[in-house]
């Protein structure tokens, strides 16, 4: 008996890498049935795949700017799978396939943003932020009241390094400056200035 969802089942197989277990199970078909089909009709895990490496992706992310260089090369991604599927991409409903090629692309670039990539990123955007509150905080300095827009900016890039330090080092980690520690809060405002402007 031929099962209805047979060739979306063999895309899905051919563009993810999962266990046949995981497979029968999120299509709800018994696993016989797909070690069956898999056995003879030579299907292979993740075949789609082929020629998309974690390394690649990885390179091409961090030479371009993050946001169009990601939905570039998921396009790029997403045209090779399509291809590397051959007669099973035409045999599928193609908002399913459409859908089913986003999934798989999500997770190799997911996969290819390693530890170091998103640090870089994290520290980037936290020494941009932070030029950006230099600027406005010397655009404001003209004024003798306190200028809530650059005690806002503050206080968001002062908790962007909080964040890139938890990533970097972990919650526990603390900073050493001269064998002290530096007492923020008892500091007086010229201190505070010295400390941005250094």
């Amino acid at each position: 008996m031929a099962h209805k969802n047979k060739d979306l089942i063999k895309a899905y197989y051919e563009t993810h890498n999962e266990e046949a277990k995981e497979v029968a199970k999120r299509f709800e078909i018994p696993l016989r049935t797909l070690n069956y089909w898999i056995l003879t009709e030579s299907w292979q895990k993740a075949s789609a795949l082929n020629g998309i490496t974690q390394e690649v992706i990885s390179k091409d992310l961090v030479k371009k700017e993050f946001g169009t260089a990601l939905a570039r090369e998921s396009e790029i991604i997403k045209e090779k799978i399509r291809y590397n599927l051959g007669d099973t991409a035409f045999k599928v409903d193609s908002m399913i396939l459409e859908n089913m090629l986003e999934d798989s692309t999500e997770k190799l670039l997911l996969g290819a943003m390693t530890l170091n990539y998103i640090q870089h990123n994290i520290a980037l955007s936290t020494l941009i932020a932070r030029d950006e509150l230099l600027r406005l905080k010397a655009k404001s300095a003209d004024t003798d009241k306190p200028d809530v827009m650059v005690i806002a900016s503050a206080e968001k890039v002062q908790k962007m390094f909080l964040d890139m330090k938890n990533a970097m080092f972990g919650k526990d980690a603390l900073a050493i400056t001269n064998n002290s520690e530096v007492d923020f809060e008892n500091m007086s405002e010229a201190e505070l200035n010295a400390l941005l402007k250094g």
